[in-house]
């Protein structure tokens, strides 16, 4: 965490910059997040990728799900539509189950997150031969609980890059075929 960093906003918004991307792990309670916020300046991404602590502190090797979650609730407390973006990266053998992903969606939808954006490992997405190493078939199906969940609770989907055609080519053709 930049000590500096509400000064540099305040730099910023003295200069004229008008809107901020933000991307935080979200640990650490920034207030000047919340002004933004309630100025109409911002929009913050965080990757939380499960919905447990458990998950949370082998994917990130830190014990942060809590101040995660407790700060992504004060971002957003009594927005409609908070503008906050959070990530589920799916990792292969810890967090790529239909119950791990149930929990994070479920917990975005009591937080009132309204945009969640979902993807692949990178290393599937842009440095495995596919064609030699085969993307796991769960995933396709993973993606679909997805995008049927996130539907049903009112969620936007996003989808990173060309998540959505490695998916497609690679997970949902053998599933499906």
């Amino acid at each position: 965490v930049l000590k500096e960093f509400e000064e540099m906003i305040k730099v910023f918004l003295k200069n004229g910059v008008k809107e901020f991307n933000i991307l935080t792990n979200n640990i650490v309670y920034q207030p000047i997040i919340n002004k933004l916020m309630d100025m109409n300046k911002v929009e913050l991404f965080t990757s939380l990728d499960c919905g447990s602590p458990e998950v949370y502190k082998k994917l990130k090797r830190v014990d942060g799900f809590n101040d995660t979650v407790k700060n992504l609730r004060k971002y957003a407390k009594g927005r409609e539509n908070p503008p906050i973006v959070v990530k589920y990266i799916v990792v292969e053998h810890i967090n790529d189950s239909i119950e791990e992903a149930e929990k994070f969606i479920n917990l975005m939808s009591e937080i009132g997150i309204k945009i969640i954006e979902f993807t692949i490992d990178n290393k599937w997405a842009m440095f495995t031969n596919l064609d030699e190493k085969p993307l796991p078939k769960h995933y396709g199906e993973l993606f679909l609980f997805f995008k049927e969940k996130c539907k049903e609770k009112g969620i936007k989907l996003n989808l990173w890059s060309k998540t959505e055609y490695i998916i497609n080519k690679y997970a949902l053709s053998t599933t499906q075929g």
